[in-house]
């Protein structure tokens, strides 16, 4: 293992419990309806991102996915339209972020210290991959793969195919898909995906387990290190 890809939600980062509400008051105002018919509908429309990215391994940028919006509400939308929603909801995604668990921050250190290279490898439906790269502040990641950006998403064997692209740019021991760990907490997205192109997976439960279940990887490799030192 010289590489460590990770997905994002619930991996990384957990979801602001303050965020929902004012994202559906932002899309209640913007489509004239009252707040429960907004969360409702952005409910249905992420649902269906999701089904198009574990089903056809498809990955959509944020004017797509405002379009089905505009779309379940039954609304015209122009790109200006569009691009001015998008900018309200990077706005309140920013005023509420994720949070991120320091013991995770803390060992994604040591990972690095150990000369084990990092990345986010992620799905992303209503918040874009340029969001989430800044609530992600000074932690050391090489490159970030965002569904969105590429166009295909877990679990697509040519998302896991960037990550192994782009991890053995940026660390020469990464020479095999073998190389590379891919951590997430979805059984389909992150553990059979990465399986079936080749990767090492390791499974998370949520994102308060993550730096628990890297550490225990570090562990096995140390362990691993010196039995092979003392043989």
């Amino acid at each position: 293992m010289h590489h460590i890809s990770l997905d994002f939600w619930n991996t990384v980062g957990k979801p602001n419990p303050s965020y929902s509400q004012p994202r559906n008051e932002v899309l209640a105002d913007f489509f004239n309806v009252d707040v429960a018919t907004a969360a409702a509908g952005y409910k249905i429309t992420k649902d269906w991102f999701i089904a198009m990215a574990e089903n056809e391994g498809l990955g959509y940028d944020q004017e797509q996915n405002l379009t089905r919006l505009y779309y379940h509400f039954g609304a015209a939308s122009d790109y200006a339209c569009l691009a001015d929603l998008g900018r309200r909801l990077d706005e309140v995604f920013l005023a509420y972020p994720p949070t991120i668990d320091p013991a995770l921050v803390d060992v994604l250190a040591r990972v690095c210290r150990a000369g084990i290279t990092l990345s986010i490898g992620s799905n992303t439906d209503f918040v874009m991959g340029h969001s989430i790269r800044q609530v992600l502040g000074d932690l050391d990641f090489s490159f970030f793969v965002f569904s969105d950006e590429l166009k295909f998403a877990k679990p697509a064997s040519a998302f896991f195919e960037r990550v192994r692209v782009e991890a053995m740019a940026v660390n020469a021991d990464v020479r095999f898909e073998g190389d590379i760990l891919h951590v997430g907490d979805s059984h389909r997205c992150d553990i059979w995906g990465g399986l079936q192109y080749g990767m090492q997976t390791a499974f998370t439960k949520d994102a308060d387990q993550t730096a628990e279940v890297i550490e225990a990887l570090l562990q096995e490799r140390s362990q691993a290190a010196s039995t092979k030192e003392y043989v």
